[in-house]
């Protein structure tokens, strides 16, 4: 049986949803313009639950914005957006990500949940906590780093999406995996600084 043609009300429902989509998609964009990490949040969560989608350039730069300037709460918020949208990042604006939130001094359960993004579903995940906290080291990692006031650098980190919009963060194919890195003058984030060696937990993911 051929399908059955949409009704006059479904026709006006879906209207009216394209319409308030829209309205969603120019006022989410209208706050990201101004920085308002909230009302950003809040409008993309609308657009989301009309089950509809804002593009990948869009969502770089609201995940840009709560990388720099949000707290935990906002970076969560902005991940859950992301990632029911489908998001993709490459490795670029990955790398940039991970820049700021050190030199910021960004909160350790914020950065263990960005080292997670690029593993495999089958890859040992990165626990939100370090071993053996005690309470007075646990409360200081949910403490949020001050946001960065540098504004025209926004920008720069979301050039990514528009270059190379929807590719996922990939490591190099190559089968020589280098065996150890090593960090060195990061001063927000002093502890960081040291050797980082590849471990057999890690040696076919990484």
């Amino acid at each position: 049986d051929p399908p059955r043609p949409p009704t006059r009300e479904e026709l006006r429902e879906a209207a009216k949803k394209r319409e308030r989509t829209q309205f969603l998609q120019v006022k989410f964009n209208a706050q990201l313009q101004r920085g308002d990490i909230d009302q950003s949040i809040a409008a993309a969560t609308s657009v989301l639950g009309l089950s509809s989608q804002l593009d990948a350039p869009s969502l770089g730069r609201l995940l840009d914005l709560a990388v720099r300037r949000g707290t935990q709460a906002h970076f969560a918020q902005a991940i859950s957006v992301c990632a029911q949208m489908g998001l993709q990042v490459d490795v670029n604006f990955f790398v940039r990500m991970l820049g700021v939130m050190i030199q910021r001094g960004c909160p350790q359960v914020m950065l263990r949940i960005a080292l997670n993004m690029p593993l495999l579903p089958e890859a040992p995940e990165v626990p939100l906590l370090p071993p053996n906290l005690d309470d007075e080291d646990e409360e200081k990692v949910f403490e949020d780093g001050d946001p960065l006031q540098e504004e025209k650098k926004t920008s720069d980190t979301s050039k990514a999406w528009q270059q190379h919009p929807g590719i996922e963060v990939v490591a190099d194919s190559s089968p020589n995996h280098t065996q150890e890195l090593v960090l060195v003058d990061c001063a927000a984030r002093p502890e960081l600084n040291g050797s980082y060696v590849l471990t057999d937990a890690y040696s076919e993911f990484l």
